[in-house]
């Protein structure tokens, strides 16, 4: 009698440890909707990493500052979600240190789940999640995601979401249709609309709307607006770290990496009239303006704008939206002057939009790609893009400069500095004294090669896809 009933005990813990493993696997997709439609992912949890970004530390809720309007938003969205598919959704806040990626490996060495979901707000946390096989392909589950060009409104145009694909495959989308996520397009020039008016006597705003806001323009304005007093300067015309005006420089006269061949075939695009007219002209504000435009870090920059000691600084849109915003009231917002062999309007560089992707080792990628579907979709108080563009409002004090920085994200290309897509730049920044403009393009060309064929080309090659070209 004592046997049977060890053989009834072990069978029932056999029933009960089964129930309960049974319970703890996620429904598959295919169950995850009932009869009515309706999506149940059976109390199941799922973790969202997100990444600190160069201005909002932990504690702020997808990427939004903590207690604001737009932060108790993204939270609701969440509780939304939780509610309507049955599950739980906790965020873990990751800093950028030097070892998240040895740790991410090793956990993903060792079965441990990371994460369902990664949301990153920089290009650089992008480059090592992609280069370290982290993510899951967003087009394998487009039938759910829906990106497609009815969807960029929602989702970003691939122009922005360039920072977040790799070897030709995309995986990060934006969500782009909520209040201030919408400007992601690179770095611009924050003007002192004070400092201008008096010292130069212009309009910037309007200097750039008439098309006359080029390299020669900014030669004469940063020289109107640089101020002296007792042979020491107390107001420099312009502000900027060198690396990023070296790119930017290229960029404004045309450069584009990568070209289309006869053939039709992208190829790259380096030995060029552009490259060459570009370093001359930086050699030029180097030797011929180095009172009238200084080189700093970012940091120094904002003190000096702060201080009133800079006309201009050239500053990315994260730092224009939470830092330039609450220190300079009336600012207005221009790009990088146009070069004398770019086209007006439409050489812009982009330091990436902020990403919603899916973890590689999740163990149902369909299941969060509803979760992120759903999160991008527009907040009820913010309905449609033009709805959502209005908050900014709230940063900037003209609806120009609004425009302008929405504009330009139709023309952004990455700079793909994470992978060494800057090398040219960059050399050009550390030759500039003792090469030509040719002898700096031989020399650092060749650095190029495996950005260019690893992830510009077939990138590019993507990007046409999407847009139907």
């Amino acid at each position: 009698m004592e046997k049977f009933k060890g053989l009834f005990a072990k069978i029932l813990l056999f029933v009960l440890m089964t129930i309960l493993f049974v319970g703890c696997v996620p429904a598959p997709v295919d169950d995850a909707e009932d009869d009515n439609g309706s999506i149940d992912f059976y109390g199941m949890e799922y973790t969202i990493i997100q990444f600190t970004s160069n201005t909002l530390t932990e504690g702020n809720p997808m990427l939004y500052v903590n207690g604001t309007d737009l932060a108790e938003l993204a939270l609701a969205r969440l509780d939304s979600i939780e509610t309507d598919y049955n599950c739980t959704i906790n965020i873990k806040y990751q800093n950028k240190d030097k070892d998240w990626v040895t740790r991410f490996s090793s956990d993903n060495a060792s079965g441990q789940l990371v994460a369902d979901i990664i949301l990153t707000g920089n290009s650089d946390v992008n480059y090592k999640l992609l280069k370290g096989d982290f993510m899951y392909p967003i087009l394998d589950v487009n039938d759910i995601i829906g990106y497609n060009s009815s969807t960029f409104d929602i989702y970003g145009t691939p122009y922005i979401l360039e920072s977040a694909m790799y070897q030709g495959e995309l995986y990060f989308v934006t969500p782009y249709s909520h209040p201030a996520k919408q400007i992601k397009s690179g770095q611009f020039f924050a003007v002192d609309t004070n400092i201008v008016s008096e010292y130069a006597n212009v309009d910037i705003r309007e200097v750039y709307e008439q098309g006359l806001w080029t390299w020669s323009t900014f030669e004469k304005t940063v020289t109107d607006c640089t101020v002296k007093e007792d042979g020491a300067i107390k107001i420099y015309g312009a502000a900027s770290a060198d690396g990023d005006f070296f790119e930017y420089a290229f960029v404004s006269n045309g450069y584009t990496r990568v070209a289309k061949d006869s053939n039709g075939n992208y190829v790259a695009n380096l030995n060029t009239p552009n490259v060459r007219g570009a370093i001359d002209w930086i050699r030029r504000i180097k030797n011929e303006f180095s009172d009238n435009v200084i080189f700093v870090s970012r940091a120094e920059q904002l003190a000096m704008f702060e201080e009133n000691r800079a006309a201009m600084i050239f500053m990315t849109t994260e730092f224009l939206k939470n830092k330039v915003a609450y220190i300079k009231p009336g600012f207005a917002v221009v790009p990088f002057p146009n070069g004398t062999d770019g086209t007006y309007g439409e050489n812009h560089g982009s330091c990436g939009a902020e990403g919603l992707g899916i973890y590689a080792q999740t163990e149902q990628p369909e299941i969060i790609a509803y979760i992120i579907k759903a999160y991008c979709q527009p907040f009820a108080e913010y309905p449609t893009l033009a709805d959502s563009l209005s908050y900014y409002d709230q940063m900037f004090w003209d609806k120009r400069d609004i425009n302008i920085l929405v504009e330009t994200e139709k023309y952004v290309k990455f700079s793909y500095y994470t992978a060494n897509g800057c090398a040219l730049s960059d050399g050009a920044a550390m030759s500039m004294n003792n090469m030509s403009a040719q002898q700096i393009i031989e020399t650092y060309s060749s650095q190029m090669d495996k950005v260019i064929e690893e992830w510009i080309i077939p990138n590019n090659i993507l990007i046409d896809e999407l847009m139907g070209k």
